[in-house]
């Protein structure tokens, strides 16, 4: 009476117990690609914030070298060579480097936070792991950026030379 029973349990217990193997498979495939998912979108995150660095360097260049030459004060020249040293890996990225950063420096007249790793921006985009095609925008974006910065000092530097010069570097 229980042989026929435990023929019926053995021949249902089999697939069960696969369907339970294939359903932990899948859930533990499931995990690992969300694992990579996950990475895959801090490294994002990351790129995004570091492309975002290069657009906001290149604005904060050209509105400390236009400060400069309207208010001909020194601390807007030395911001501007700074910026530029910092993007280009000459100086090292200070505490706190985001946003509103040269805002609050230049307001509260005080000196760059703790100096933190020196590298340069386009270094720090190849290590977030961009295509070599975004690496290429982005250089030529930055070189476009470097041209500008070109003339912006050339415009501080005809500004310094006396009214004239400053008139004329406002309508530059």
């Amino acid at each position: 009476d229980r042989l026929p029973h435990r023929r019926s349990l053995s021949r249902s217990l089999w697939p069960a117990l696969l369907a339970l193997l294939v359903l932990a498979g899948t859930f533990l495939v499931y995990v690992a690609l969300e694992k990579r998912i996950d990475v895959a979108n801090k490294h994002r995150q990351e790129a995004l914030a570091l492309v975002d660095q290069l657009r906001r360097s290149s604005d904060e260049l050209t509105r400390m070298a236009r400060t400069q030459v309207l208010t001909g004060d020194a601390r807007f020249r030395q911001a501007f060579e700074l910026i530029g040293a910092i993007r280009d890996g000459r100086a090292p990225w200070p505490e706190g480097y985001e946003d509103a950063y040269w805002d609050l420096l230049l307001a509260e007249r005080r000196v760059p936070g703790r100096p933190g790793p020196t590298q340069a921006l386009q270094e720090r985009l190849r290590a977030a792991g961009l295509t070599a095609a975004e690496l290429e925008l982005l250089a030529e974006s930055k070189a476009q950026s470097d041209a500008l910065a070109q003339r912006e000092i050339a415009a501080m530097d005809l500004a310094a030379t006396g009214e004239a010069g400053a008139a004329q570097a406002r309508e530059w």
